[in-house]
């Protein structure tokens, strides 16, 4: 998109927009900087997180049966503790799945995609004023 810049009259006018512009600039670059960073956290944070769910939940599911026909006592206690402790695990790797899995992974992208057409606005905008002072 090409500005309108025929308004502009004076350097002045221009190297004001052109501050301004380098400000949100340099603030959008910082954005990406993070984004970037995000995504790289993002990436391998989530690598291998569905298998070791997986496989909780593979040891969960008997889990309950079994406990259901062992007679009371010690053995039944630490079945249960057993149970409790990998509900908790499956719980907390389910949540991590949104935080770090392909969800995160996306909104993540869409995320740096708007931040790129941003900077890419931005620096038109630098170009077009930039030219419209090179004739003042």
């Amino acid at each position: 998109m090409n500005y309108d810049v025929s308004s502009l009259t004076t350097v002045a006018d221009c190297d004001s927009l052109l501050a301004m512009a380098a400000k949100e600039k340099e603030t959008l670059q910082y954005r990406r900087t993070i984004l970037d960073h995000s995504q790289t956290i993002v990436t391998t944070s989530g690598t291998g997180l569905e298998g070791v769910l997986q496989s909780v939940a593979t040891e969960l599911a008997p889990m309950a049966a079994t406990i259901a026909a062992m007679p009371d006592g010690k053995d039944k206690r630490d079945a249960v503790t057993r149970q409790k402790r990998l509900e908790l695990k499956q719980a907390i790797l389910t949540n991590k799945k949104y935080q770090y899995g392909a969800l995160a992974q996306m909104e993540n992208l869409l995320d740096l995609g708007r931040n790129q057409q941003e900077l890419d606005t931005v620096d038109q905008f630098i170009a077009d004023v930039t030219a419209k002072k090179a004739t003042l």
